[in-house]
C-alpha cells in the first residue's frame, strides 16, 4: 500500500510540474507568428511563400537575443519574408514577449496547450 501512495504522490507531482513548466504562447505570437510558425514553433514544410522556418533549429537558437529581436521586429536576416512587425505597430514589449516564448520553445518549454492562430482566449 506505500508504494501505491507513494507512486501515487510521483505522478501528481510530475503532473503539476508538468502544468507548472509548460508555457502559453503571449497573445502576440498566436496572433502574428503561430499560423505560420506553430503554437510549437516547428514551422511548416510549405506554404505560398516557401518552407516556414523551425523557430528551434541550431541556425535560429545560434541567433544572439539581439539578432533574434532584429529578426522578428524588423525582419533582419529574412530573404524571403521580412517580419518587421515594429513597424506594423506591435509595441517593443510584445515583440519581447514573443523573443521570450521563441527562447522558452527553444529549451524544450512547449505550450500548454495546442493554439489555433487568432483563436478567442
Amino acid at each position: 500500500m506505500k508504494q501505491y501512495s507513494n507512486a501515487l504522490f510521483i505522478v501528481v507531482v510530475l503532473g503539476y510540474c508538468g502544468v507548472a513548466f509548460a508555457i502559453d504562447p503571449p497573445p502576440a505570437y498566436v496572433k502574428h507568428c503561430a499560423s505560420c510558425h506553430t503554437a510549437d514553433g516547428s514551422g511548416r514544410a510549405s506554404s505560398a511563400i516557401g518552407k516556414i522556418p523551425d523557430l528551434r533549429s541550431k541556425t535560429i537558437v545560434s541567433l544572439s537575443d539581439q539578432e533574434l529581436f532584429g529578426a522578428i521586429a524588423r525582419g533582419n536576416g529574412h530573404q524571403a519574408y521580412a517580419h518587421s512587425f515594429l513597424n506594423q505597430g506591435v509595441s517593443e514589449s510584445e515583440l519581447r514577449g514573443i523573443e521570450k516564448y521563441v527562447r522558452a520553445i527553444q529549451s524544450g518549454s512547449t505550450p500548454a496547450v495546442p493554439v489555433k492562430p487568432n483563436s478567442p482566449r
